[in-house]
C-alpha cells in the first residue's frame, strides 16, 4: 500500500530537529570547563556559577532598614549598623581612618576595627549578615593566596577578635557565592551557615562553630564540612580535635512577664531558664536590649553555671528584649534562647486644659497603656484604648494591673490639683439688711456641671455662712449668709471635697 505524503513531511521535520540538537550538544562539549575555587582539591572541584550581583531585598532576617537598599558589587560590603566608634580605613597609601557611619559602602581592601565596648554589623553582597564583636579587626576582600597561572581570589581576613554570621533566608542562600574568611592558617566559607569564628592571637587557635546550615573549612592539613550544631578548635601543630556538639538553646522555665506595671518608678523584672536533657552549661550570657535585633544593648551579663535566673533592676518604663545563651567549658556557644519582649509601662496623666487656652478645652485623663487594666475610685479595672477621664475638684485613687484578676495591682493616687481645672462662679445676693444668699456653681473644662460636691466656706471677718447644699439645678450650691454689723466686705476661702481650695473677695452689696 503506498505511503501517504504527510508521513514523509513529518519524517523530514523530525530528522532536521534531531540534527540541530546534535550540533548544539557538540558545541557545548567543545567549551572549556568553568573555573574552580583556587587551591581546591581535585576531588572537591565543582563548577562555579557566573558572578552575580544580589540585591538586598527584604528577607526577614536582614536588618529592616536595609531592605530597600540597591544592590552592590560582589567584593564590597555595607556598614549596616554600628554601636560606638567603629574605625574604617579604606585601601590606599593616602587613605585615612574615620568613624564609620550606617549605610557606608566598604570597598575591597577596607579595614574595619571595632574597639572595646563597640560592635558593628556588615552586609555582604551574597546576603550574609556579619556581626563584628568588640576588640575585632576585619580586612575586606584582600588578595588571597596565589597559585601559578591563576589570579589571586579576594578573601576576607580576621587578624583578631570574633564574628558571627547569619545566612540570608530563602532560596538565595543555596545559590549565592560563598565568601572566604581567613583566620590564622584556617579558612572558612560564609554564606551557608549561621555560625561564628574566633581567633585567639596568643595561641593562634581558631574556634569555629556552625549553629545552622554548614560551613566549609580548610586548613593546611585537611578540608572538611562543619555541620549544624557542631564546633571545633583548630590549633597549629596539634592534631585535629574531634567535633563537639554545641550547647542547646536554653528554654525559659519562668520567662520574664510580657507586661510589667509601673506607677512611674523603676521596676524589677525576674526571669529563669534551663537546658533540656542532661547537658550542663559551663556559663551563661544574658543580654537585655531595647530593640529586637539586640543592637541597643542595655545589659550583657556573664553568669556562672549555677545561676539560672536573673533579676533586672530598676527598669524604667519602656520596651525591652531578653535572651540567654549557654556556653561550654571551651567557650563554644549554642543558639540563644527565643527572645522575649517585656513592656514596662505606667499610666500617663494627661493634664486638663481650661477654656480660653491655645489648645481646645479638655478634662484631665489617665492614659492606660495597651494591654493593661485600670479602674478609678473603686470601679472595676478594664482594658481600654480610651483615656479614663478624671472629674476635677477631688482626689482619685486609680488601681491598675497587667492582668484582669489584678494579681500585680498598683495603686496610683491623683491629687485634686492634678485632676483640674476646676471652674466656678460665685455670686452673693442680699435678701435683707446684713443678710443674703451665696450661690456657687462648679463645672469642668467642658462646661459640664459637677454634682455631689461637699463645700465648706470660711472667711476672715466673722461672716456666718450656712453649709452650702446642692440646689435643684445640678452643680449649683447655695447657703444663707449673715454679716456682722459694720462689715461689708470679706475674703472667703472655699474648700471643695476636702481636696481643692480657692478664694474670692465678696462684698455685701454684690
Amino acid at each position: 500500500m503506498p505511503q501517504r505524503p504527510d508521513f514523509f513531511v513529518r519524517r523530514v521535520v523530525l530528522t532536521a530537529v534531531a540534527a540541530a540538537l546534535t550540533a548544539r550538544a557538540s558545541e557545548a562539549l567543545a567549551q572549556p570547563a568553568p573555573p574552580t575555587l583556587p587551591n581546591a582539591p581535585q576531588a572537591a572541584a565543582r563548577p562555579t556559577p557566573p558572578r552575580r550581583t544580589f540585591p538586598l531585598a527584604p528577607p526577614p532576617r536582614v536588618v529592616p532598614s536595609t531592605a530597600a537598599l540597591p544592590p552592590f558589587a560582589a567584593h564590597e560590603a555595607r556598614l549596616a549598623w554600628s554601636r560606638g566608634a567603629v574605625e574604617v580605613t579604606p585601601e590606599g597609601p593616602n587613605a585615612t581612618a574615620h568613624t564609620g557611619v550606617a549605610g557606608e559602602m566598604l570597598p575591597r581592601g577596607t579595614r574595619v576595627v571595632v574597639p572595646e565596648g563597640a560592635s558593628a554589623e556588615l552586609l555582604l553582597a551574597n546576603g550574609t549578615v556579619v556581626t563584628l564583636h568588640e576588640r575585632t579587626e576585619l580586612h575586606l576582600f584582600v588578595p588571597g593566596p596565589t597559585t601559578p597561572g591563576v589570579a589571586p581570589a579576594p578573601i576576607c581576613t580576621l587578624p583578631r577578635g570574633s564574628l558571627t554570621a547569619r545566612m540570608i533566608a530563602g532560596p538565595l542562600s543555596e545559590t549565592a557565592p560563598l565568601v572566604p574568611v581567613a583566620v590564622g592558617a584556617t579558612t572558612a566559607w560564609l554564606g551557608r551557615v549561621d555560625g561564628s569564628l574566633a581567633f585567639e592571637a596568643s595561641t593562634r587557635a581558631v574556634r569555629l562553630a556552625a549553629n545552622r546550615g554548614r560551613m566549609r573549612v580548610r586548613t593546611p592539613e585537611r578540608e572538611y564540612i562543619l555541620r549544624a550544631s557542631t564546633g571545633t578548635l583548630e590549633e597549629p601543630g596539634r592534631p585535629r580535635q574531634p567535633l563537639r556538639l554545641l550547647p542547646p538553646s536554653p528554654q525559659w522555665s519562668a520567662p520574664p512577664p510580657a507586661r510589667a506595671l509601673s506607677s512611674g518608678e523603676p521596676v524589677d523584672v525576674t526571669a529563669a531558664w534551663s537546658l533540656r536533657g542532661t547537658v550542663v552549661a559551663a556559663s551563661w550570657r544574658l543580654e537585655i536590649a531595647r530593640d529586637e535585633l539586640f543592637h541597643d544593648l542595655l545589659t550583657v551579663e556573664r553568669l556562672p553555671a549555677e545561676s539560672s535566673s536573673y533579676t533586672a533592676r530598676a527598669l524604667v518604663p519602656g520596651r525591652y528584649f531578653f535572651r540567654v545563651t549557654a556556653l561550654d567549658a571551651e567557650r563554644f556557644e549554642g543558639l540563644p534562647s527565643p527572645a522575649v519582649a517585656v513592656h514596662v509601662a505606667a499610666p500617663v496623666l494627661v493634664q486638663g486644659v481650661g477654656p480660653g487656652a491655645s489648645d481646645p478645652a479638655r478634662l484631665a485623663a489617665l492614659d492606660v497603656p495597651e494591654g493593661f487594666f485600670c479602674g478609678i475610685d473603686g470601679a472595676r479595672a478594664v482594658a481600654t484604648n480610651v483615656p479614663l477621664r478624671l472629674a476635677p475638684g477631688r482626689n482619685h485613687e486609680v488601681r491598675c494591673a497587667s492582668t484582669p484578676d489584678g494579681t500585680d495591682v498598683r495603686v496610683i493616687r491623683v491629687s485634686a490639683a492634678q485632676s483640674g481645672p476646676l471652674l466656678r462662679e460665685v455670686r452673693l445676693r442680699s435678701t435683707a439688711v446684713d443678710q443674703g444668699v451665696m450661690a456657687v456653681r462648679l463645672f469642668d473644662a467642658e462646661g459640664v456641671a459637677l454634682p455631689y460636691a461637699d463645700i465648706t466656706v470660711v472667711n476672715d471677718r466673722g461672716v456666718a455662712v450656712d453649709r452650702l447644699r446642692e440646689a435643684r439645678e445640678r452643680g449649683v450650691y447655695v447657703g444663707a449668709v449673715r454679716w456682722p454689723r459694720g462689715v461689708t466686705r470679706a475674703r472667703f476661702t472655699f474648700t471643695v471635697n476636702s481636696a481643692e481650695r480657692f478664694e474670692e473677695d465678696l462684698s455685701q452689696s454684690q
